[in-house]
């Protein structure tokens, strides 16, 4: 198989890797199928799951035909045989997903490390870290090959540290994403929340950046008027609409308001119940595994009812929302410049975090690059704890490319939510016995 030399954005070629995502793969064919851009395209699917693979495959093209879209679908194991001719490679897989993700927070909660998700940050986001990074390098080294002026968007947890691996190892344009803010849905959101209608937006400014799972509203106003004290007393009034009570508390000692909600919990060690009063604190949960695996069988059940057609799949198609991949390869495709909020390598964005940190803020995506917005300097104390991160962040990414245990073990230490160096010792112990040969072999 021939590199193309260029792509062209006629008839546009996306590929999925890790198209048996229950999560994504059904949003990404309804956002194409609504949309003349993709008009005679064509939809790759990609996954080492020969029998998912075919359940997807089945249902795109039911939501093809029923939508009524000029969109061929093709499936396959062998992501070699559709990467040639690609304008967009979407990233989507994890490893035994849900299981790993127990292992890695069952194992640190007997040493008293709380983690509620365990995919961004903690014992959970470090591991999650070197289990994957080798594996996305070797998925870019086949789109460098085959189709190198693909524009790549890893949705792969943890965000931050596979974006950097990409930004750094491989010469490909991408981006790395997350749904879980997005613009201009986060501005209109906060107006609903304090009362402030829709057609005056252009008299809102939002100010929001910061790093993936971790990113924050600095400043919220409308014209003159500083809205972030309203938005506090409606979070005071209905603390689970925001997530969490956590995020309240960080509300009232920080003076920010953190973007994501209560996905933050995990960054800070706040929430572990470690106080002498964790009854007047908000206290994480470990990730609850049987709750998600329950909802993972029913989800599973749902998609191969609509596979095989035995569900209607009209209430699918009206209720799914433009996905963020959707909407930017629009952009890109119009070279329009329209502001996405994404993460990519700080060049000044955030001006006292680290040059080449990956970093949240709004950009302008073009055809041929994405262009952040310059947030300027971090309020101290949202900056003291996200440079921590990004300090572990970078931390597990040489220790992934390396296999240096030592850097591992200083990735764990420096972990806001470690106490103790030989609980972390053990934590890293236990966790590589439990996952075997899921550890890549440059640990062995």
């Amino acid at each position: 198989m021939k590199a193309e030399k260029g792509i062209s954005m006629n008839k546009p070629k996306m590929v999925v890797i890790g198209a048996g995502s229950i999560f994504f793969t059904r949003a990404v064919t309804i956002g194409m199928c609504r949309d003349d851009h993709y008009r005679g395209g064509t939809l790759s699917l990609v996954d080492t799951n020969p029998e998912m693979l075919d359940v997807m495959a089945r249902l795109c093209r039911r939501i093809i035909q029923e939508m009524g879209a000029d969109l061929r679908v093709e499936a396959t194991i062998d992501r070699k045989q559709v990467l040639v001719g690609a304008g967009f490679v979407v990233l989507s897989f994890s490893n035994k997903g849900v299981d790993l993700r127990a292992t890695e927070t069952q194992i640190p909660a007997r040493y008293g490390i709380i983690q509620s998700s365990g995919d961004s940050t903690g014992p959970g986001g470090i591991f999650r870290a070197i289990r994957t990074i080798p594996t996305v390098l070797e998925v870019a080294r086949d789109i460098e090959r085959l189709c190198p002026q693909a524009w790549v968007f890893n949705y792969i947890n943890p965000t931050s540290i596979v974006g950097a691996a990409l930004a750094r190892h491989t010469r490909l344009k991408t981006l790395a994403l997350c749904d879980g803010v997005l613009l201009p849905d986060k501005k209109l959101e906060l107006m609903d929340r304090v009362g402030i209608p829709r057609d005056q937006t252009d008299s809102v400014y939002l100010k929001m950046g910061g790093i993936n799972h971790f990113s924050w509203v600095t400043e919220f106003r409308r014209d003159q008027e500083d809205l972030l004290p309203k938005l506090f007393q409606q979070l005071k009034n209905s603390p689970e609409a925001h997530g969490s009570r956590a995020v309240e508390q960080l509300f009232e000692v920080f003076g920010y308001y953190s973007a994501i909600g209560g996905h933050m919990v995990e960054f800070v060690p706040y929430f572990q119940g470690r106080g002498t009063q964790p009854e007047a604190s908000f206290v994480s949960h470990v990730f609850e595994i049987d709750e998600r695996r329950k909802w993972m069988r029913e989800f599973n059940a749902e998609i191969r009812r609509q596979a095989a057609g035995q569900e209607p799949i009209t209430r699918l198609i009206n209720e799914t929302k433009p996905d963020l991949v959707i909407r930017i390869a629009n952009t890109i495709m119009d070279d329009s410049g329209d502001i996405h909020y994404v993460n990519l390598p700080n060049q000044g964005n955030i001006t006292n975090l680290p040059a080449g940190a990956i970093v949240e803020v709004p950009a302008r995506i073009y055809a041929d690059r994405c262009v952040g917005e310059v947030f300027g300097d971090l309020p101290i104390v949202l900056r003291s704890w996200i440079l921590r991160v990004i300090d572990v962040q970078e931390l597990t990414l040489q220790a992934a490319m390396t296999g240096d245990r030592r850097l591992l073990r200083q990735a764990l230490v420096a972990d806001a939510l470690t106490v103790s160096i030989e609980d972390a010792d053990r934590i890293i112990d236990d966790l590589f016995k439990a996952e075997g040969d899921d550890i890549p072999s440059i640990w062995r």
